[in-house]
């Protein structure tokens, strides 16, 4: 596995700051740091700049006070409610340039309330194959004034940014190495903020990426399960030999077994760190021995490949 040279990944929800330290020693990686700060107040994205910034500096200055970053290299991964996900079916003749204008119209509609030129766009396209019988293309908005925020938090605290992405396609950054010789169906979850959001993916690239929004974790379970039985268009007739991961907040051991129970099937909790050394003051890391799994998006941001 290959890293970007001192790095840190610093993962946003709605409650809380993360960050994972990636260095380099000798020619060596290790994990530096692995370490959260609660909010004194629940991020309102819909706020004033200067407050959520304020509510993001108070919690970094109280990680970096503990212990001080090595890197001044950093990137981020932002929750699912900041962006709009859907998929499109286009037609597999557009070549890029025409497709991305027409994700541009779809987005328009989708969205109409924004301008397109404060929106970024990307996606994925998904060309039609043995899986995929319509040529697909996931689409990823968001606004724009995010970027440009946190931008200006990286200026104040003299630090440069390098990546943002999405929290849960940051996390899949580790099934490409879990499963590199495995051509076979995988489904990840990602559960944070009350937002659950399920991807399919093929060959480990994502085929399919459902949001849901939930009242309370109480409807996870019900919600999995119309998710699952949406995905099985794509040929899937037991999820029990497919293999599941999952990644995000609060996913205790007897939600694994409610899971296990409704739907028959056991949902990996992937250690993102086991496969990097680590500092020795590390070892009895309360993080690194029962939350490992929360901190998937800034490791997966954090290990990202140059």
């Amino acid at each position: 596995m290959f890293f970007s040279l001192n790095h840190a990944g610093l993962n946003i929800t709605n409650g809380k700051l993360q960050i994972v330290e990636v260095n380099n020693s000798n020619e060596n990686f290790f994990l530096e740091n692995i370490d959260e700060e609660f909010f004194s107040d629940f991020l309102n994205w819909s706020s004033k700049e200067t407050k959520t910034i304020t509510i993001l500096q108070n919690a970094f200055d109280e990680l970096i006070l503990r212990k001080p970053l090595k890197t001044n290299i950093v990137s981020f991964t932002l929750p699912n409610s900041l962006f709009k996900i859907f998929d499109i079916p286009f037609d597999e003749s557009l070549i890029d340039d025409d497709l991305r204008e027409h994700i541009q119209w779809e987005v328009s509609q989708v969205i109409p309330t924004k301008n397109i030129n404060d929106l970024l766009i990307q996606h994925i396209r998904i060309n039609k194959n043995d899986i995929c019988n319509i040529p697909t293309a996931i689409v990823f908005a968001i606004d724009k004034k995010y970027l440009k925020m946190l931008h200006k938090f990286c200026v104040r605290n003299n630090l440069i940014l390098k990546y943002i992405d999405n929290a849960h396609i940051a996390s899949n950054t580790f099934l490409k190495y879990e499963n590199k010789n495995d051509d076979k169906l995988t489904v990840s979850l990602y559960y944070s903020d009350k937002i659950l959001s399920v991807v399919l993916l093929n060959n480990n690239l994502p085929i399919s990426f459902k949001i849901n929004k939930l009242e309370s974790q109480s409807e996870l379970i019900q919600k999995l399960s119309e998710t699952l039985d949406d995905l099985k268009i794509f040929g899937i007739d037991d999820y029990n030999k497919t293999k599941t991961y999952i990644f995000g907040d609060n996913i205790s051991e007897s939600l694994l077994q409610q899971i296990k129970d409704s739907l028959n099937i056991s949902p990996i909790m992937y250690n993102p760190f086991k496969l990097i050394s680590m500092t020795p003051e590390l070892s009895d890391n309360q993080f690194l021995s029962k939350n490992f799994n929360s901190f998937s998006a800034a490791a997966g941001i954090a290990f990202r490949l140059v």
